[in-house]
């Protein structure tokens, strides 16, 4: 029982210290999410979920005549609203911080205000370290 503590407390810490890294990044690069992406990402998932059960309906020869507007549009409302909203954000800034990452690690020049705040902290970094 101490050995399965010690692991999970190993993968708390782990996870703790991915999440407090992200929000830094989410945070110093200044990134958020717009309502359109929201409603494009709501939108997204909602219309995937009733594709996949009409293909999976038309795999086993199954009519499905049904119109699933209503249904879509409740679980727009639903990732656009309240909770399901935070949740839908939360994971876009978590995409987009792991793709500002990818960008810092592989060097990918960064354009528009973003790249001036950049060479800004480079030029201060290097003087702060005496180059």
């Amino acid at each position: 029982m101490a050995q399965y503590r010690a692991g999970i407390a190993d993968q708390a810490k782990s996870i703790a210290l991915r999440n407090l890294v992200l929000s830094e990044l989410i945070r110093a690069e200044q990134l958020t999410v717009s309502e359109e992406e929201l409603a494009e990402r709501a939108t997204r998932i909602a219309t995937q979920d009733y594709a996949e059960h009409d293909a999976e309906a038309d795999e086993a020869g199954e009519e499905h005549q049904h119109d699933h507007t209503a249904e879509i549009k409740g679980l727009v409302e639903f990732f656009t609203q309240g909770g399901g909203r935070t949740m839908l954000a939360s994971q876009l800034l978590t995409e987009k911080a792991f793709t500002r990452l990818t960008a810092i690690v592989s060097g990918e020049e960064v354009s528009g205000p973003d790249q001036q705040r950049i060479r800004r902290r480079q030029c201060c970094g290097r003087a702060a370290r005496g180059r």
